[in-house]
C-alpha cells in the first residue's frame, strides 16, 4: 500500500514520531485479520518488541495436544525467565474465532429459521392450491377415462398441465431470490448469498411437492368409477 508496484524490501519509513530515525522493511507477510474476520485488515507494521515497551504481550503457540495441558510448560518457561511476570489465561484459537463471528452466526441462524419456515409454508401452499385445482377437474378426468383414455395417461396429462404454472413461479422466485440475495450479502460472512446448492434444493423441494400434489389428486379422482362420477355430477 505504501509503495504500489515496487519491491518494498529495503525501503525505509517513519511513523512521524520525534527523534525516530525510521525503519527499514526486511520482509512482507500476508494480511492477518487480528480484530474481526469480516473486516478488511488495516495497514499493519510489525516492529521488534524491544523498540517499544508494552504492558502486555500475547504469544501464539501451536500444539498437537490439548491447549490447556500445554499451558503448564509455557508458564514454567516464563517463570524461568522472570518469576515476577504474570501469565494470563490461554484461549484456543477456535474459541477466539468463534467469539469474533458470534453475531454473524446468530444472524445466520435467524435467516435459516425464517427461510425454513417460509419454505414449508410455500410447499404447503403449493400442495393445497394444486390439489384443489386438480380436484376441480375430476369430471374432465372421468370423461377422458370413459372415452377410452388410460388412467396413467390422464394422470400424466394432469401433472404436466399442473406443474406448468409451478415452473413459472419457481423461475420467478429464483430470480427474486437472487435479487434479494444481493441486498442481504452484507449481512453474511464467508457465505454466498446465491449459493446454487441452496437454490437448487429449494426449487427441487417445491417442484416435487407440486408434482406429488398433482399426481395424488389425479389418482384420488380416478379411483371413483367414471360412470358413477358422471352420474353424481
Amino acid at each position: 500500500r505504501l509503495w504500489p508496484g515496487q519491491d518494498p524490501i529495503g525501503k525505509r519509513f517513519s511513523r512521524g514520531l520525534p527523534d525516530e530515525a525510521g525503519f527499514e522493511v526486511v520482509g512482507v507477510v500476508a494480511d492477518a485479520k487480528l480484530t474481526s474476520l469480516d473486516r478488511t485488515p488495516p495497514l499493519m507494521v510489525y516492529l521488534p518488541y524491544w523498540w517499544r515497551t508494552r504492558p502486555s504481550l500475547s504469544i501464539v503457540i501451536r500444539t498437537a495436544t490439548d491447549p490447556a495441558a500445554a499451558m503448564a510448560p509455557v508458564r514454567a518457561a516464563v517463570r524461568a525467565i522472570d518469576p515476577d511476570i504474570a501469565v494470563g489465561d490461554a484461549r484456543a484459537l477456535d474459541a477466539i474465532v468463534g467469539a469474533s463471528v458470534a453475531g454473524r452466526r446468530y444472524q445466520m441462524r435467524l435467516f435459516v429459521a425464517f427461510g425454513a419456515v417460509a419454505l414449508v409454508i410455500a410447499a404447503l401452499g403449493v400442495y393445497a392450491s394444486t390439489s384443489y385445482g386438480v380436484s376441480r377437474r375430476r369430471r374432465e378426468m372421468n370423461i377422458r377415462v370413459a372415452l377410452g383414455a388410460r388412467p396413467s395417461e390422464v394422470t400424466a396429462l394432469v401433472v404436466r398441465q399442473g406443474t406448468a404454472p409451478i415452473a413459472i413461479g419457481l423461475a420467478a422466485g429464483t430470480l427474486g431470490a437472487l435479487a434479494v440475495g444481493r441486498l442481504v450479502a452484507s449481512l453474511l460472512f464467508d457465505v454466498r448469498a446465491d449459493d446454487p446448492f441452496v437454490l437448487a434444493a429449494a426449487v427441487a423441494l417445491v417442484g416435487l411437492v407440486g408434482i406429488a400434489a398433482c399426481a395424488s389428486a389425479a389418482r384420488q379422482g380416478l379411483r371413483i368409477d367414471p360412470a358413477q362420477a358422471l352420474r353424481d355430477d
